[in-house]
């Protein structure tokens, strides 16, 4: 039988047990991840372990086409859908200075192909506007690119999203 490592993200009952926000379990398959559907809990990482290295040894043995990475403008075209696979956790990665904050940061599918989305604020603010302040009530819903913009006083591009209920 198939363990999944979980860290629950506010408490729940899972069979006669009682698990507490914060605790890391091991729960059998499908029920781990059932629990991480629902937005009750992550995966959990073996200590040193982190989210991106597991998604590069996913990336490594993927065929290329499958590839994906960090989605960009250049993945995406205007009324491309974009499915959340994941409650995604923030991430520090960016992070600069004490001021700056945290990212969210989304497993996310468009096409056949696999990404991590880092969502701006506009875009945070559209998705939880549509589907609740829980990401893990986003698994399963999508974002429509609107449109591609080209942000001059920055020298990059990005994309603005629809998200509808």
């Amino acid at each position: 039988m198939k363990l999944v490592k979980i860290k629950a993200t506010q408490s729940f009952r899972y069979g006669d047990d009682d698990i507490r926000e914060g605790e890391v379990r091991d729960l059998p398959n499908p029920d781990g991840e059932r629990a991480i559907e629902k937005g009750l809990a992550v995966e959990a990482y073996q200590e040193g372990e982190t989210i991106w290295k597991e998604m590069e040894k996913r990336l490594d043995g993927e065929p290329v086409k499958q590839a994906g990475g960090w989605l960009s403008t250049d993945d995406v075209s205007e009324g491309d859908e974009i499915v959340v696979r994941g409650p995604g956790e923030w991430n520090d990665q960016f992070v600069k200075d004490e001021n700056d904050e945290l990212d969210l940061v989304l497993p996310v599918e468009v096409g056949d192909r696999e990404f991590q989305w880092r969502l701006n604020k506009t875009q945070m603010r559209k998705m939880a506007d549509a589907f609740g302040n829980k990401t893990g009530d986003w698994v399963g819903k999508s974002a429509i690119v609107e449109k591609i913009v080209k942000y001059e006083s920055l020298g990059e591009k990005g994309f603005k999203i629809t998200a509808e209920k």
